[in-house]
Order: structure tokens, then sequence, then C-alpha cells
């Protein structure tokens, strides 16, 4: 069944506000970031991002799941078809600690308040 256009929309807003979202995080993590500052940065209402994340974790959720999806796409495009499995793992652990690095800021929430996030987040997929 092919997404109608609303869906679509929805979709490609919700896109945009995880690109902002993750300006904020990454600069001023998830403690200091603002719904507020979200919606004046992405020029939408509050409201908007409510009916697309439940609440500010909801978003950080969708954050985390949004980098994960583009750190898998990243590895597939560094994993050449001949790789031997050393390969794989020494791009796999250089790409993580890079993704990893880039987003200490916004990590930090995370890491500190509860150590079995990804365990919790993994679930979800």
């Amino acid at each position: 069944m092919t997404k109608s256009i609303n869906e679509k929309m929805k979709d490609i807003k919700k896109d945009l506000l995880l690109e902002e979202a993750s300006k904020l995080f990454e600069s001023v993590g998830f403690e200091n970031m603002k719904i507020a500052d979200l919606a004046k940065n992405a020029g939408v209402s509050q409201s908007t991002i409510y009916t697309i994340f439940s609440n500010k974790e909801g978003l950080y959720m969708e954050y985390i799941r949004y980098h994960i999806r583009g750190f898998m796409e990243e590895l597939d495009t560094l994993i050449r078809p001949d790789s031997t499995n050393y390969d794989k793992i020494a791009v796999f652990t250089k790409l993580k600690f890079s993704y990893y690095i880039q987003k200490e800021t916004a990590l930090q929430h995370t890491l500190k308040n509860n150590p079995l996030f990804f365990s919790t987040l993994y679930s979800d997929f």
C-alpha cells in the first residue's frame, strides 16, 4: 500500500525536524535542548513538533534511530564485498568511534543516566 500525501509530508517534516534537532542535541546536549528553540530554529510551532514526536524523549529516541540508520548506510558504502572480516571490523570500529566523537555532547545524557539505553533502543528494532 502506498503512502498518502499527508503521510509523505509528515515523513518529510519529521526528517527536517530531526536534522534541526541533531544540531541542537549535538551542540547543547539533551538536557539543555529546548523544544521552543527547535521550533524557532525550524520555523514551526511547538504544537507541530508535538504532533510528530510525543515528547522530548520521543524526539531524542528518533534522533538516535535516525543516526543509527545513517551510520548503517554509511557503513554499507565503506565495506567492500571483498573485505575480510578483520577489515569489516576495522571499518565498523573506526566509523563507530567517529560517530561517537561527533555526537558526544548529545549522547552524554544517555550514557550518564541510563547505561542500558542502547540495549533498550535496540529492542525496538
